[in-house]
């Protein structure tokens, strides 16, 4: 087992620079717990989708939706909200490749959706947007063949911010 484990260790040092392909998005906040409730499980099953598929992935909603309930509870409130998780992301956005965002009833108008989306622009990253099928809505519980429909996508070039940042 220690041999195994040593193995494996070695390994992943060897990763030059650990990356995950697709960074899973879409609305969360809401005052309503059934609301919250509800994308929280449509997101985890698009980023379920995508893991099902082979693809490297993180959701942080599928990470901090279990600890905000927690948290806010204890504080009072209905939820910590999008600033306080939107910061905690960055780590994960910056190892990402390729934002998708899951266009579930509000996405246009999610804070953490829209920061995520502008996070992504500035670094000069693909952004792809994709349709929830009945998977991701809960109507079905078969894993589809195929991915999402991705209804559009930008490959925006990085901001000037960004580029000025960097050392040649």
């Amino acid at each position: 087992m220690t041999e195994n484990l040593n193995n494996w260790v070695s390994r992943v040092r060897a990763i030059p620079n650990p990356s995950v392909q697709y960074f899973i998005a879409g609305p969360y906040t809401d005052t309503d717990d059934a609301v919250k409730n509800f994308r929280y499980e449509a997101l985890t099953r698009a980023y379920a989708q995508y893991i099902a598929h082979q693809h490297t992935a993180v959701c942080c909603i599928t990470l901090t939706h279990p600890p905000d309930k927690i948290i806010s509870r204890q504080k009072g409130i209905a939820t910590l909200g999008s600033a306080y998780w939107t910061d905690a992301d960055v780590p994960f956005m910056n190892i990402s490749q390729t934002l998708v965002v899951v266009q579930l009833p509000g996405w246009e108008k999610s804070t953490g959706t829209q920061k995520e989306i502008a996070y992504f622009r500035a670094q000069g990253k693909p952004i792809l947007y994709i349709e929830p099928n009945d998977f991701i809505l809960g109507k079905s519980n078969e894993m589809p063949a195929e991915l999402p429909k991705i209804t559009h996508q930008e490959s925006p070039a990085p901001s000037l911010e960004i580029v000025s940042s960097r050392k040649i």
